[in-house]
């Protein structure tokens, strides 16, 4: 029997769950209701593929038109905007929603809506060699998710 040898592009491919402590939780909610931000959510469904845009220090996620629906948190961009190149695709695992309440104090004072959503995704992506002992910021080690 001959087995043939996966293509390195497969062996490299990893899936990586970004957790709520890796998605600024309050992005939308610092957006008024009047947003289109809101309704961009809002028409975003499980499975959906975003993509990922560098934003200065921060890495925005994009709908299909290429318009922010969600931010990566300060701690998930600094470990993500050098592997950016690496992303194949994000997809949508979940949307959540947040309240005002569920933040501190000063962070109340900066929502400009009482709920909104966010989504939580999943990054399939390529590692490289600088991967191998890669801890993705939610603790999930990145480099043993293997397709």
């Amino acid at each position: 029997m001959d087995i043939t040898a996966p293509a390195a592009a497969l062996i490299q491919r990893r899936y990586t769950l970004l957790s709520p402590a890796d998605i600024d939780l309050g992005y939308a909610g610092r957006q008024p209701a009047a947003d289109p931000l809101h309704t961009r959510l809002a028409a975003l469904t499980t499975g959906d593929v975003l993509s990922l845009r560098q934003d200065g220090d921060r890495i925005l996620l994009c709908d299909r038109q290429d318009a922010p629906v969600g931010r990566l948190s300060r701690r998930a961009a600094a470990l993500w905007l050098p592997r950016l190149p690496a992303v194949e695709a994000a997809r949508i695992i979940a949307l959540m929603r947040r309240r005002r309440d569920d933040g501190e104090g000063a962070y109340r004072d900066t929502c400009r809506v009482e709920t909104w959503e966010y989504p939580l995704v999943e990054l399939i992506w390529r590692m490289g060699d600088d991967d191998r002992n890669l801890v993705a910021p939610s603790g999930n080690q990145a480099a043993n998710q293997a397709s």
